[in-house]
């Protein structure tokens, strides 16, 4: 599998089952890692859950006494959290007896485990379930890298290495064509790239594609243009030399009414001891 992160929904881990099982019973959610991935933005206050996972009952065996005395007593005991940290997963989400949701990475690959079927919930119909949706695709992107991916900006064409010292020719949208030789270090660099789309790169027998993103002046950056071309050749809008109408603040009126009001009170308590007393 070539997944970056899944989530499992309505199924305990087949290497659990020993540990966690299903009981017919509602429950609530206790408390959850706000912080956690999945789980960014989401509230389970209030949740109603019909299937209940709980801790199963298991057998743990110890060593007790010394030297020829030593033996093995088998005790039973409930299952507990680091019994799941043991085999690799880790607790995101609590419930009355037992995991909600459990979250085990294996390299690079993370998966995820809604121990309860959502539709035996009210978990669809809160808002938190569409964050919650988001916030796994959100966590896939940034487990394949493609949160930090930027696209080729136009202008010019990103540097390319090829073979040293061969012919290339370019084409790309709206009938772009251009010639270029690879340099002694098979270094092509400096082939501009006016317009938005794919440029294929080929010496005849080898191809290489570049997507070019929508990121030039004209369509992205806040600058200033004379004219606006649509796709109709007759058809444009002229940019107005009139400056536009807005509303004036009246804060600094107001300052400087107070200023006037404040210099003449404190002429009338300066302009002589004891102010109007005669």
């Amino acid at each position: 599998s070539d997944w970056d992160a899944a989530l499992y929904i309505g199924l305990v881990p087949e290497d659990l089952k020993h540990l966690i099982e299903i009981a017919p019973e509602p429950t609530t959610v206790i408390d959850w890692r706000r912080a956690n991935a999945l789980l960014e933005h989401v509230q389970f206050s209030e949740l109603i859950i019909l299937d209940q996972p709980r801790y199963r009952q298991i057998q743990r065996e110890a060593t007790v006494g010394e030297g020829e005395e030593k033996q093995t007593v088998t005790t039973t005991d409930m299952a507990k959290e680091s019994d799941l940290e043991n085999l690799h997963y880790e607790v995101i989400a609590h419930g009355q007896h037992g995991p909600l949701i459990l979250q085990k990475r294996e390299g690079e690959k993370l998966s995820y485990y809604l121990l309860f079927d959502p539709d035996r919930s009210t978990l669809p119909y809160r808002v938190g379930f569409p964050i919650m949706v988001s916030n796994l695709i959100r966590s896939s992107m940034h487990q394949a890298g493609l949160l930090e991916v930027t696209g080729d900006e136009t202008g010019v064409l990103p540097s390319m290495s090829l073979t040293p010292k061969e012919d290339y020719k370019v084409t790309g949208p709206h009938a772009f064509e251009r010639s270029e030789t690879a340099d002694d270090k098979g270094v092509v660099s400096g082939v501009p790239a006016p317009r938005v789309g794919r440029y294929n790169v080929s010496d005849g027998t080898k191809e290489r594609f570049v997507g070019v993103s929508l990121l030039d002046v004209e369509e992205t950056l806040l600058e200033s243009v004379e004219t606006i071309q649509f796709a109709d050749p007759e058809t444009s809008v002229t940019a107005s030399a009139r400056v536009a109408e807005t509303n004036k603040a009246l804060w600094s009126t107001f300052a400087l009414l107070a200023l006037l009001l404040l210099l003449v009170e404190w002429w009338f308590f300066q302009r002589k001891p004891g102010g109007f007393t005669r």
